[in-house]
């Protein structure tokens, strides 16, 4: 009786299994199991059956011994048919344990399987963002290095004009300043008379209408500030067109 209980809590397990996640192999073995138990039923009750006393008897006597014979051999064969159906229930009995294990064990490999899967789709999806992030930086360092590309190509391009233009610029601005100092200092009106004893002739600054009559030197510092404002004023013109 206690495999046929197992045998029961099996295929209730079986009937259950309403996603398919046991194997095929657990059912025919279920299915096995009945046939050993129908077997052993039918082996009891056809030895049973097989050596039942005769209903008439010739004589008292020939009925008593024959009957002492059938008892003693319906005893043998019957113990012999239960020894075999009880072993057959074992071996069925342990079939249907290890049917339940192997069940059980296809069982965790499905589910680790989707597990693994469902891993395995994570994965991908975070490797696709990550792709697509590299494509956009790898995108934008491109333009950017075309656009450094340009800018150094218009600053070789560019900057020996700018550069003329500034000396021009500065040689005019030379020139101007020269011409105002020539002809400050050449006006009777700001001439010292020398004749005054109270009038420093080595220290006389004549008024102008300047702030200062001097040339002060244009220095590296401001050439170079001058030169640099022009150049960038230059490449900003370019990119607006």
């Amino acid at each position: 009786m206690k495999y046929k209980d197992l045998l029961e809590e099996l295929n209730s397990l079986l009937e259950k299994d309403k996603w398919g996640e046991l194997s095929d192999q657990a059912y025919e073995h279920v299915s096995y199991g009945k046939d050993i138990l129908d077997f052993a039923w039918k082996a009891i009750n056809n030895a049973t059956d097989r050596f039942k006393p005769p209903e008439t008897a010739p004589s008292l006597s020939s009925r008593s011994t024959r009957r002492s014979v059938l008892s003693r051999a319906s005893s043998s064969s019957s113990a012999s048919a239960r020894r075999r159906a009880m072993a057959e229930a074992a071996a069925a009995k342990k079939m249907a344990e290890f049917d339940r294990i192997m069940a059980e064990r296809e069982n965790e490999r499905k589910l680790f399987e989707t597990e693994e899967e469902l891993r395995l789709k994570q994965r991908r999806a975070q490797h696709d963002i990550e792709m697509a992030i590299l494509a956009v930086e790898k995108a934008e360092a491109i333009a950017n290095a075309k656009l450094h590309a340009i800018e150094q190509s218009i600053m070789k391009e560019e900057l020996p004009y700018l550069l003329t233009k500034q000396r021009d610029l500065e040689v005019e601005d030379t020139e101007s300043r020269t011409k105002v100092w020539v002809d400050t200092h050449s006006d009777p009106k700001h001439k010292p008379n020398l004749a005054d004893p109270n009038v420093d002739t080595l220290h006389h600054k004549p008024e102008t209408t300047e702030n200062t009559t001097e040339l002060p030197p244009v220095t590296n510092q401001i050439a170079e500030g001058i030169q640099v404002a022009n150049v960038n004023e230059h490449i900003n013109d370019n990119r607006s067109k």
